[in-house]
């Protein structure tokens, strides 16, 4: 018997991350900010929701971070 083994092929694509919604964005002074969040598509891991983190002060005017 001849026993074959396969190393599984490393993963070195990072997955891209589909914002929902216009990147940049604005916001008018005082209004509200939604989060319309951003999906994952990968090749070999499924696809999904990102997680984000980051806040908007509406009540400032200046450039924010949203990161996922």
């Amino acid at each position: 018997d001849d026993e074959v083994t396969s190393e599984p092929t490393p993963d070195n694509t990072p997955p891209i991350i589909i914002i929902i919604g216009d990147n940049p964005t604005s916001v008018v002074l005082g209004s509200a900010y939604i989060e319309l969040g951003a999906t994952t598509k990968d090749n070999v891991d499924a696809d999904g929701d990102a997680s984000s983190s980051g806040t908007v002060d509406t009540n400032k005017v200046g450039s924010y971070t949203i990161t996922y």
